[in-house]
């Protein structure tokens, strides 16, 4: 037994050694790459006061633990395992080796993730001063590694037998090795595969139009369905041209008798909704196609006739509920294609027609914005009391989502208030939000403007988890704007950056926004925990165009306490 001690401390003091280079290291590295994102915040004109800072940093020290910590850990082992062999033959310069070593093992972890997976999801490595600070860190790492063999001393000058000396060296490797692997298990990928189409067919309520219209322009079609206001004062909308209205899903929404709505208060404007739901296999229903050949996707799936019941894919299951709504001054028939995917994977999904155009503002004063949330919350009264959905809704699982001014519905539904005015309507019920491309105003001078208030400051009664997605080169809701308004937020935020994507979308960004969407809605309106855990560590979805999550963001938003409403 007294034989192995020697070899026991051996190996002690070298894991010993590895560790605390280990440490140091990851803490350099960790710490800096959080003042470089607190000081873009700070750029960007966010306010982090120092117990946000000092909280950041000790999220990010905690947080990154799982996937950056084995990284170094393993780059820092490779790269003293190769100092050692190289230290054989040239001792003298055993100092600066290490210290290089060190420095060498972050840059290479850093350029490693970027080749392999196109990205580089630790921010400060974006820029060369960024990545040498990340080398700094490194050399300190090797420093304290070499620093701990002068105090412990080398086996072979201590009285421990030459032939034990390659056996021991080999011993703590491989040690060493083990614990890398070990701390390494729980590394989550740094992309995401798109998840695709959900097993579920899907039924659709009816939005027959009657024959009459079957074969009216693209632009006859496009005037009812965004609305109409005639120089008569005649309104026209979608509902007109239905052929079974009573089968339809239309919602009266009344407006307050109040001048905040203008020349619309006190009126009923009706609202047409479909409704995507998960239905069986063996649904027969027969498909159909609305008319307008300038959709994307016109397809209904096993639509419902008159006097028809949704037949759902499990009687007995309560599905969470999402509710689209489209940009300004069109439709719905866009998000065909959106609520059926939504759908395939197990959600109740509704998705509105506003007819802005019916709503004559004046001047300034913009009535179809107050309408919308108030519409909004309308359609979920009328759809989480009907017979037909209401006992199938998981009533506290509701989400909504929506792309430009859809976004800025989704928003303040959520309880961001417009103009940062208390007569906003919102709706408590809602627990989730999507918002891309998110209309909140422009912040360019030399006149900014905030749909939510002074410096969109309405937007701190939110405080349920909001996934915002925009276009990195938009020109519509500049990617300023919307960053600046998030920073208003009081709860849990993800945000996805489509890399040189204008206000409206390519195809595969679109891809790429509705996989980010599927992930973040299972994680936070299905609550599963594999989801979440992907959803806080994707740096990008695989596939489609570029696109990378701002964690930055998302740790500054963990790193503040939450707001009273």
């Amino acid at each position: 037994m007294n034989h192995w001690l020697p070899i026991i401390r051996f190996l002690a003091a070298r894991l010993a050694i590895y560790l605390a280079a280990v440490a140091v290291a990851y803490f350099l590295a960790s710490v800096l790459a959080t003042q470089s994102v607190v000081s873009s915040l700070a750029g960007m004109g966010l306010a982090v006061s120092f117990s946000e800072r000092l909280s950041m940093t000790i999220h990010d020290l905690a947080g990154m633990t799982d996937v950056f910590l084995p990284m170094i850990a393993f780059g820092l082992l490779i790269a003293f395992m190769a100092t050692a062999l190289i230290c054989r033959y040239t001792v003298r310069w055993r100092t600066p080796l290490y210290i290089l070593a060190g420095a060498v093992a972050l840059v290479c972890v850093h350029l490693g993730l970027e080749l392999a997976f196109g990205i580089t999801p630790i921010a400060i490595a974006r820029t060369p001063v960024g990545l040498l600070t990340q080398a700094f860190a490194g050399a300190f790492g090797g420093l304290t590694y070499l620093v701990g063999l002068f105090i412990v001393q080398m086996p072979g000058r201590s009285g421990m037998p030459p032939r034990g000396t390659y056996i021991t060296k080999s011993l703590s490797g491989c040690l060493a090795l083990l614990f890398t692997l070990l701390v390494s298990a729980p590394l989550q990928a740094l992309d995401a595969e798109p998840i695709g189409p959900g097993p579920y067919s899907v039924g659709t309520t009816n939005v027959q139009v009657k024959n009459d219209f079957s074969d009216i322009s693209t632009d006859q079609v496009r005037a009812y369905l965004a609305g109409h206001f005639s120089e008569q004062g005649e309104r026209a909308f979608v509902t007109d041209l239905l052929e079974y209205p009573e089968a339809a899903w239309v919602v009266n929404v009344e407006v307050p008798d109040d001048e905040v709505y203008g020349p619309i208060a006190g009126e009923a404007l009706p609202v047409l909704v479909y409704v995507n739901y998960p239905t069986t296999a063996e649904n027969h229903r027969s498909n159909y196609s609305f008319p307008f050949p300038d959709g994307a996707d016109n397809d209904l799936q096993h639509m419902q006739g008159p006097g028809e019941k949704p037949i759902f894919a499990d009687q007995r299951q309560h599905y969470p509920l999402v509710l689209i709504s489209h940009g300004r001054n069109v439709h719905g028939i866009w998000e065909i294609e959106h609520a059926r995917r939504l759908a395939s994977h197990g959600y109740i999904v509704v998705t509105a027609n506003y007819g802005d155009l019916r709503i004559q503002n004046e001047g300034p004063e913009t009535y179809d914005l107050l309408f919308r949330p108030l519409a909004a919350k309308a359609i979920l009264d009328q759809v989480l009391s009907s017979q037909d959905f209401g006992g199938h809704i998981d009533h506290s699982r509701i989400a909504t989502s929506g792309h430009s001014m859809g976004g800025f519905t989704s928003l303040a539904l959520a309880g961001g208030r417009y103009l940062d005015d208390n007569r906003s309507v919102f709706d408590p019920r809602v627990s989730a939000v999507v918002a891309a491309a998110p209309w909140v105003g422009d912040n360019r001078p030399p006149t900014p403007y905030y749909l939510f208030g002074d410096g969109n400051s309405g937007l701190s009664q939110i405080t349920v988890p909001v996934l915002t997605v925009f276009g990195g080169d938009d020109q519509a809701a500049t990617p300023s704007s919307i960053l600046l308004a998030m920073e208003q937020l009081s709860g849990p935020l993800y945000v996805v950056e489509l890399v040189g994507q204008p206000h409206i979308f390519e195809p595969d960004s679109w891809m790429d926004l509705a996989n980010w969407e599927l992930l973040f809605l299972s994680a936070h309106l299905k609550g599963e925990a594999g989801s979440l855990q992907r959803l806080k560590n994707t740096s990008a979805m695989h596939g489609g165009n570029k696109d990378i999550q701002h964690f930055d963001l998302q740790r500054l938003m963990l790193a503040r306490p939450i707001k009273n409403p």
